[in-house]
C-alpha cells in the first residue's frame, strides 16, 4: 500500500456542475486521486442531490487504475460535530467486526456511547469497525443529528482519530488526545486476515474489483 502511496492519496477536482431541478438541486463531480501523482489509479464520480423532502442522496462511483488492486476500502469519510455523543445502527454487533470476522456478531439494534467505539490496543490500527449495515444514526442533546442509510447494506465505523493518526502512532500512548468523531461509510472494506501471525486475508474477502459504486442517504 506505501508502494502504491495509498498512505498519501491526494484528490484532485476534473469537473463540477451544479444543476438547478424543479425540485431538487444536484451537485456533479468528476475527480482523481493518487498518492504517487499518477492520476489515473482512482478516478472517481460523485453526484450529490439534495432533495424537496430533505434527503441528501449521495452516488460514488470510483475506477481503480491498472495495478491499483487490494486496496484497504472504498467509500465516504466525514468529521461530526463533537456535539454529536450518541450512536444508534441496525447491523452487525455489539463488538466490532469485518467481512472475515462476522459470525459471532449478531444483525440488530445498537445503542451506544460514541466514546465507547474506542478500543485500546496496545499498537494503534484499524478497529471498531461494523458490517452489514441498514442504518445509522448519530445524535447529541435533544435527539438531533445525521441519520444515514444505503441502497444497500454498507460498513462503517465512528472513531475520534484519523486514519492517518492511527497509522503514524506505534503505541498507545501516541496518539492525541480524541477529537471531533470521524464518521467513516464503506462501500466494501477489506478483510483484517491474521497477517500479523498467520496467514493474509483471503482472496474471497480482499478488494480486487475494477469498480466499485455505491449511494448512501443523509438527512437530520
Amino acid at each position: 500500500w506505501r508502494k502504491l502511496g495509498l498512505d498519501n492519496v491526494q484528490t484532485r477536482c476534473r469537473t463540477l456542475k451544479v444543476r438547478k431541478l424543479a425540485s431538487e438541486i444536484r451537485v456533479e463531480s468528476s475527480l482523481e486521486a493518487s498518492g504517487r501523482e499518477i492520476w489515473s489509479d482512482f478516478r472517481i464520480k460523485q453526484v450529490t442531490t439534495v432533495r424537496k423532502d430533505g434527503i441528501c442522496e449521495v452516488k460514488l462511483k470510483v475506477d481503480l487504475g491498472d495495478d491499483i488492486r487490494d486496496i484497504p476500502r472504498v467509500g465516504l469519510a466525514t468529521t461530526l460535530d463533537e456535539t454529536l455523543t450518541r450512536l444508534e445502527f441496525h447491523g452487525r454487533g455489539p463488538w466490532e467486526n469485518y467481512a472475515d470476522r462476522k459470525a459471532s456478531a449478531n444483525i440488530d439494534v445498537y445503542t451506544k456511547p460514541i466514546s465507547e467505539c474506542r478500543l485500546p490496543y496496545v499498537m494503534p490500527q484499524e478497529y471498531g469497525h461494523h458490517t452489514d449495515v441498514s442504518w445509522l444514526r448519530v445524535s447529541g442533546r435533544g435527539g438531533a443529528g445525521l441519520a444515514v442509510s444505503g441502497k444497500n447494506l454498507f460498513e462503517f465505523n465512528v472513531l475520534p482519530y484519523s486514519t492517518d493518526q492511527i497509522f503514524k502512532a506505534l503505541h498507545r500512548e501516541e496518539l492525541p488526545e480524541p477529537g471531533a468523531p470521524r464518521l467513516t461509510l464503506d462501500i466494501a472494506h477489506r478483510g483484517v486476515g491474521t497477517g500479523s501471525c498467520g496467514p493474509d486475508t483471503r482472496e474471497a474477502y480482499r478488494l480486487v474489483e475494477p469498480a466499485y459504486s455505491g449511494t448512501f442517504y443523509l438527512h437530520a
